[in-house]
This record gives structure tokens, C-alpha cells and sequence, in this order.
């Protein structure tokens, strides 16, 4: 479950959150549980945040990324 960081920036992921182990949160993200991200899913908040409420389920091989001016709730 790698959970790295990017430039100055390092995710924040509750307590109950679960993750696949081959899933990665990068950067500028938020995830607030209970959430699933299942396996190979991908956040990658490294031009804007990603904040993700609670109850989310983010499917196996999926990935968010964002534009500069486009942020997501």
C-alpha cells in the first residue's frame, strides 16, 4: 500500500481506509473513511488536491488524476 509523498506535499488517509497493497496515493490527497481503494487504483495528487469523502469504493484499476484548475470532492 504505498502512500508516498510529492514535493512538500504527503497524503492523508483515516484510519479506516482500506487500500489494496499494490494501490498507491501520491501527493496532494485526502481520504476520509471508511473508503476502499482496490487493487492497482491510483490517486495522484500532484497539480491539485483530491479530497475524498467517506463511504467512497474505488475500483481495482482505476486512477484519478486532476488539471491545475480542476479540484474534486
Amino acid at each position: 500500500m504505498p502512500v508516498l509523498s510529492y514535493l512538500e506535499f504527503t497524503p492523508e488517509v483515516g484510519a479506516d481506509v482500506i487500500l489494496a497493497p499494490d494501490a498507491y496515493v501520491v501527493g496532494k490527497v485526502r481520504i476520509a473513511g471508511p473508503a476502499v481503494l482496490g487493487a492497482s487504483a491510483v490517486l495522484r495528487g500532484d497539480q491539485n488536491w483530491i479530497s475524498i469523502a467517506p463511504r467512497f469504493v474505488m475500483g481495482s484499476r482505476s486512477s484519478i488524476h486532476l488539471e491545475q484548475d480542476v479540484g474534486t470532492l
